[in-house]
């Protein structure tokens, strides 16, 4: 597992804008807030809160107070049995996956305030081809409304 950061450490004067799906709120990448500081203090932001996630490429997606990303988490087994998927030798490519991997999936909605879960969706995701790069979601959620889209 990876910790995450919240990278909204630097946000403690009250409520912000809501990013709530890649890019923004006008996929522009640009954020309308009003009084953010001009440099971090030296040191860095003051950490809020940080939230062990699985493995993946998600950014967050924040709307009314909450935070959601997706991760995913190797199931427990032994790689040694998993289904040989190359049968040659190995490329050299690192990231190279050569057997079945199973595992799960999960979006995840934090509380914006102190990272602390308020609920998951999970779902069996065995990855069961070959992969040349890294495993798990790459997919940023979007939020409308009362709707998550993952």
């Amino acid at each position: 597992m990876r910790p995450v950061l919240a990278w909204f450490a630097f946000l403690s004067l009250g409520q912000a804008e809501d990013w709530p799906q890649w890019l923004g709120t006008n996929r522009d990448a640009e954020w309308r807030e009003e009084g953010i500081i001009a440099r971090f203090p030296k040191g860095g932001p003051k950490l809020r809160w940080e939230s062990k996630l699985g493995a993946g490429y998600s950014g967050p997606a924040v709307a009314k107070g909450r935070v959601f990303v997706m991760d995913r988490l190797p199931a427990e087994v032994d790689p040694g049995k998993g289904r040989l998927l190359h049968d040659g030798p190995p490329p050299r490519n690192i990231n190279f996956v050569r057997k079945l991997l199973p595992g799960r999936e999960r979006l995840v909605c934090l509380n914006e305030a102190d990272g602390k879960l308020l609920w998951e969706h999970e779902w069996d995701c065995p990855y069961t081809t070959v992969a040349a790069y890294a495993i798990g979601p790459r997919a940023t959620p979007t939020v409308d409304g009362a709707r998550v889209y993952a």
